[in-house]
């Protein structure tokens, strides 16, 4: 310590004076969900498994970092966390160097206005153009990231590496191992001092990871050897690490719970961020497995666009900006963070939002009709996938459904679980060609990493399992079972990908008849015409299979095994186009009638008997009517110049009763823009006008 300047010239030596404690004899058991997005960390100190586990925490009174200066106590109404930040002219300094570069000082999950939180983000602050990788002084866990302000002064030697988990053993980037090493490391050191400081021995502490099972052989060798070497280096814990299946661990926890109704049949489907693990256990036994990458983030990326940071063409990023633009400038910690967010892929943006939807209030945009046909065919897909492999490999259809992952959390805004159960029974009632009894469908109260980590602790025994892939084709296709390695896939795939192309084509037969079962108007608020959905999807298939089977093939080695199911490489795109679909759009796969008018009956109305067949001389609107559903239609201008004049002209009976007028014009050449299509509904003799046509002069 020195202080020079002025007459109180100060110069000393600083020597902490550490907190002495024996080795306990208490047992401490954690659980580690490392997820593509979030990692949660659950711990319990209870040897028989009889009470609940808790997030990971630290407390007051077992503080792994402390502070130089004595911490004020809290005042009504402040986060204990917010405590440590002293008020002072270098407050936001100490907040953001803390929050980006050390551990938590405390750690209280679920503490209102706290910036630590499980779970946390999976991500590394680190130096730029990184060489060594040493833990604190290189790079370290980020536990604050997308919950505090980054120092932008820092920006040209520092950065933060999200997406951590599949790229382990890149070639591409060889600090990829190094930075999941440094993460586990760190964690493995707040374990070690949590047991210490809580009358604990290390020595006794058992520890489980989670994988997914799509993972490479390769990654999980490395994932193993760095649990080991961190486990025995600073815990120097008797129990090896144990290994667990992200799909397994959340029926461990509900069972133990009581909370599944019938164990005959439970299929456990755990959707992360980056993959969706499945596990299928037959009278409490897991006997099928399976992994692929389709998952929650899908629903926020660019499809196969790889220009990640700079593509912005997701439809959910693109409608949702907009919305919160004010609340963004209005915030000053989101205003300053979405300036460091401007170059990040959007699904890094949209799970930004996500982390602080109380300030955001996200969720409640999420929850647009226009978004729900995404979530419809991003579920079906996955619960179509899964009956065919449980019914290609001889298994019964489930009897309950457990949904866990972060990723998961948009099946909230499809329906309730009852609702979920009927659209699941029919879909395996398809694929199995029988009748379905309605499975129970168990979506946690939880947070749904929770469900996982908490499952982990709970696990009794190692059993064996088949752990499969899914090609994808369809049944009848014949060289299905001799497809083993990526090398017999592109010796194949001329038969493969229209194989492919008919399964997702048979799945959206299913998915259309699904209408009469649940309907998708009445009962899930999803206004688009399915019929034209389908043809649209149709539309969308060959091309984005290419795409993501050429992708793929950039990843593998041809004699690796098949680890992943082809059927999803189209649905991948599908998803990206969905979420930017329009009814304009739309339009151009729905069969229709068309009609003609001169003008309105009235104000929002068109007189049906007043229509024409054909367009006469002075037909002004055209108005289209889809051949499957001709109680509703849509109506626009018909595109002419001489015509705009006309209907401008005659605007107080012909545009003003059914269109919205922006910027008339002033002088005599009438340009316009058609900025959608009006809506109608038939009542009677009469189009009725449920949605103006919105009308721009320019």
């Amino acid at each position: 310590m020195q202080h020079l300047s002025g007459p109180g010239a100060l110069k000393g030596i600083i020597i902490p004076k550490w907190k002495e404690k024996r080795i306990g004899d208490r047992q401490f058991d954690f659980s580690v969900d490392f997820g593509t997005t979030n990692t949660f960390v659950a711990y319990t100190d209870d040897p028989n498994h009889y009470s609940m586990p808790k997030p990971f925490d630290i407390d007051t009174n077992e503080l792994q970092m402390v502070m130089f200066q004595q911490i004020p106590p809290v005042e009504g109404g402040q986060a204990v966390t917010s405590s440590f930040w002293r008020e002072s002219n270098t407050r936001e300094l100490v907040k953001m160097t803390v929050s980006n570069e050390f551990i938590p000082p405390i750690f209280l999950p679920g503490e209102p206005g706290s910036i630590f939180n499980m779970p946390f983000r999976t991500a590394i602050f680190q130096k730029k153009n990184i060489s060594s990788f040493n833990l604190f002084g290189d790079l370290n866990v980020h536990f604050g990231y997308q919950k505090t302000e980054i120092d932008e002064t820092t920006n040209d030697y520092q950065e933060i590496v999200a997406n951590l988990k599949w790229n382990i053993s890149s070639l591409k980037d060889l600090g990829s191992k190094y930075r999941v090493e440094k993460f586990i490391e760190e964690l493995c050191m707040l374990f070690k001092y949590k047991v210490l400081l809580n009358n604990g021995n290390p020595k006794l502490t058992k520890l489980n990871w989670f994988i997914p099972q799509s993972l490479s052989e390769a990654s999980i060798g490395l994932y193993e050897e760095i649990w080991k070497e961190k486990v025995l280096k600073f815990l120097k814990a008797e129990s090896v690490p144990k290994r667990v299946y992200e799909s397994e661990a959340p029926y461990y926890f509900l069972e133990r719970t009581g909370r599944i109704e019938n164990n005959e049949a439970v299929l456990s489907i755990d959707i992360g961020g980056g993959s969706t693990d499945a596990m299928l256990f037959v009278n409490k036994i897991p006997r099928l497995g399976t992994s692929f990458n389709f998952a929650g983030n899908i629903l926020w990326s660019n499809g196969y666009n790889q220009l990640e940071n700079d593509a912005k063409d997701n439809g959910f990023y693109q409608k949702i900006k907009d919305l919160l633009k004010e609340v963004v400038e209005r915030d000053q910690f989101l205003g300053k963070s979405m300036k460091n967010y401007q170059n990040k892929s959007t699904d890094e943006i949209m799970n930004f939002w996500l982390a602080n939807n109380d300030k955001t209030k996200i969720t409640d945009y999420l929850k647009d009709p226009d978004f729900k046909i995404v979530y419809l065919v991003h579920f079906c897909s996955i619960i179509y996938h899964m009956a065919q492999l449980l019914k290609t490999n001889n298994y019964q259809e489930p009897t309950c459904l457990i949904f866990s992952g972060n990723g998961s959390k948009y099946i909230d805004f499809i329906a309730n679980e009852q609702t979920l159960g009927k659209i699941t029974a029919f879909i395996f009632s398809k694929v199995f060609t029988k009748e379905i009894k309605q499975p129970q469908v168990i979506l946690p109260l939880e947070n749904r990493k929770e469900a996982t980590s908490y499952g982990g602790i709970f696990k009794k025994q190692e059993l064996d399992f088949k752990s499969k892939s899914y090609l994808g084709t369809t049944a009848d296709f014949e060289k299905a079972n001799r497809i083993i390695t990526y090398n017999d896939v592109e010796n194949n795939i001329i038969e493969i990908k229209p194989s492919i192309r008919q399964n997702i084509i048979n799945m959206l037969d299913i998915l259309q008849s699904l209408n009469d079962v649940v309907n998708f108007k009445s009962q899930l608020n999803i206004d688009f015409n399915i019929a034209s959905v389908r043809k649209f999807i149709e539309n969308q298939l060959d091309s984005n299979f290419d795409k993501g089977y050429g992708i793929r093939k950039e990843k593998i080695s041809y004699d690796e095994n098949v680890s992943d199911s082809l059927f999803f490489y189209p649905l991948i795109g599908v998803i990206f186009d969905l979420g930017r679909l329009t009814n304009e759009k739309l339009s151009e796969f729905t069969p229709t009638t068309t009609k003609y008018a001169l003008e309105p009956s009235g104000n929002d109305v068109f007189d049906i008997q007043a229509l024409s067949n054909e367009p006469v001389f002075n037909s002004i609107f055209e108005i289209s009517v889809p051949v499957n559903n001709p109680n509703e239609g849509t109506f626009s201008l018909i595109a002419d110049e001489a015509l705009y004049k006309r209907a401008y002209t005659s605007r107080e009976f012909v545009l003003e009763p059914v269109c919205e007028l922006v910027n008339f014009p002033q002088g005599i050449k009438i340009n316009i823009k058609q900025h959608n299509t009006g809506r109608l509904r038939k009542d009677g003799n009469k189009w009725i006008v449920t949605e103006k046509l919105k009308i721009e002069f320019i």
